[in-house]
Formats: C-alpha cells, structure tokens, sequence
C-alpha cells in the first residue's frame, strides 16, 4: 500500500506544470459592443470592429489569464449614421482625441456566484477605472483544429465615470460585452 502511496506522490510530482500558451486576439473574429437604457425601455446597441491584443491562457489556472486588448474608438457602429457620429463626437467618446480604448486584466478569480470573474483597467476617453467582468473561456480546441481559443466577457459600467453626458432618457449604466478569438503565437 505503501508503495503504491509513494508511486503516486512521485507521480504527481513528476507531472509537467500546466502549459501556458499565448494568443493574439483576431480582429476579425472579435468585437466589442455597448448597450445604454433608451426611453425607459430601448436599448440601442453599437459595436466596435477593430480589437486587437493577446490573451495569455495556462489550462485549469485562471488566476494566471492575463488578458490586453486595444479598441480602436473610429471602429464604432451604433447602425444609424447620426447616432454613430454623435457617439464618436467629443461630447461622447471622442474618438479623435482618444483614438483607443484599453482593457489591461489585473486579476482572474472564481467569484462568489460561481462565475469566473476579470477584474482589469478599463481606459477610456484617457480616464482610467477598475471594471470587473463575467467571463466565459471557449477553452483551445484539438490541435488538428487550428487550436484558436475564445473569450466573452460581460460588465457593467457607469458612463458618468468618464464625463458621458446623461439626459432625461438615456440610463446611467452601459452594458459592455467583449467577444474575442485568439490565435496561438508562433
């Protein structure tokens, strides 16, 4: 009994450590979107095409995901011409001034609802404020199937935390989803 104890142990022991991999996030499988009360019951949505940055994923260790991802500001869509450009104007995300928007992870932890919850820094419009999103990983798939990994991500932000105008009928909270793809480094 004994040795089948040590065996084990040894065994365990000997056990290569989980393997971390790095991704570059596909921007052209990735996005961002946005989502705001509208008249007490609409809620208009807009999305940003170009996402870029790199996911640092280790199998079954969470609390080692590092995740950085670049928004290009210019990439919105809101899917009517005058709410685009009144959302890239400088009274909302001005985007001229601030071309980008940053996400930087700073911690990947099971949350108490049992989701696996990204705490990081979220720059925008170059203000910066801790954000906490819900994540789900699409975990890597078999090697013979390009290995490509996903990413989402849900949080909720206040806008009035970089200077968006409120009015009457728009909320204060903006929903913020990210989907993102990433494609192993060579």
């Amino acid at each position: 009994m004994k040795r089948i104890a040590l065996a084990a142990a040894l065994a365990c022991a000997a056990a290569p450590p989980a393997r971390a991999a790095l991704y570059t996030v596909d921007s052209s499988y990735s996005a961002a979107r946005m989502s705001i009360r509208h008249w007490f019951f609409f809620h208009p949505q807009a999305q940003f095409s170009k996402v870029s940055g790199t996911l640092d994923y280790t199998a079954g260790r969470p609390e080692l995901w590092k995740v950085s991802v670049k928004i290009q500001t210019e990439s919105l869509n809101a899917w009517d011409k005058k709410r685009t450009r009144l959302l890239l104007s400088p009274s909302y995300l001005d985007a001229k001034s601030y071309p980008e928007i940053r996400f930087e992870s700073t911690r990947v932890y099971a949350g108490k609802d049992g989701r696996t919850k990204m705490d990081g820094e979220l720059t925008v419009k170059g203000r910066t404020r801790s954000v906490t999103f819900d994540v789900t990983p699409d975990f890597p798939l078999e090697p013979d199937l390009s290995g490509v990994m996903g990413l989402s991500g849900r949080a909720v932000v206040d806008r009035r935390w970089w200077r968006v105008p409120s009015g009457l009928f728009f909320g204060h909270e903006v929903q913020l989803t990210v989907l993102l793809q990433g494609v192993p480094q060579s």
